[in-house]
């Protein structure tokens, strides 16, 4: 999940083209070249010295990370080490710390269902749902990251590698999150 702050106002920034804001790639959904950056931030997390800009197509308005980044590039910026396990949280602190997204589904699902997340890393938001009122189900490219899911949601619960590779039958989810992994795509 990338976290913004408001994007200075430089003229660069907000000079109608592309090639004013740094990038020579157009639109994937409509192909216009004009931009406006949103917001620049960090990661979140301070891993990577990086800075990232949400961009708005002029033309019709997706609104994208940039640079994108291919898999292989990703890679660099979730490490094995990502997750740090070298000593589990608590479960409290995991409830606290995805309480924001926990609330959204408490107010448009409090019913539950069943859940896929895509880009579940360690799980940590499934985890935080309610077992009783959630049948929680994860995808997560990180194969570490995965097996540290699957170890806690239940064998079978988590599908280690992308989404595009997992094959789950049409209508299988009340419910499918893009918490940490829409904004790559």
């Amino acid at each position: 999940m990338l976290w913004c702050v408001n994007a200075p106002k430089t003229e660069a920034a907000h000079a109608g083209s592309a090639a004013a804001t740094g990038s020579s790639r157009a639109c994937m959904l409509c192909g216009a070249d004009a931009f406006d950056v949103l917001c620049v931030a960090g990661d979140r997390l301070g891993l990577v010295p990086d800075r990232f800009e949400v961009r708005r197509c002029r033309g019709c308005g997706l609104a994208a990370t940039w640079p994108d980044a291919s898999e292989v590039e990703l890679a660099r910026y979730y490490p094995d080490e990502y997750w740090g396990e070298s000593s589990e949280p608590a479960h409290e602190w995991i409830v606290r710390t995805q309480r924001e997204k926990t609330n959204v589904l408490a107010t448009h699902r409090p019913e539950g269902g069943r859940i896929l997340d895509v880009g579940c890393g360690a799980g940590f938001f499934l985890r935080a749902l309610d077992a009783e009122t959630w049948d929680r189900y994860g995808v997560e490219i990180s194969a570490r990251s995965a097996s540290v899911a699957e170890r806690h949601l239940g064998d079978g619960r988590v599908f280690a590698g992308r989404l595009v590779d997992v094959s789950y039958d049409a209508a299988s989810f009340d419910v499918v999150t893009f918490l940490a992994s829409l904004d790559h795509v």
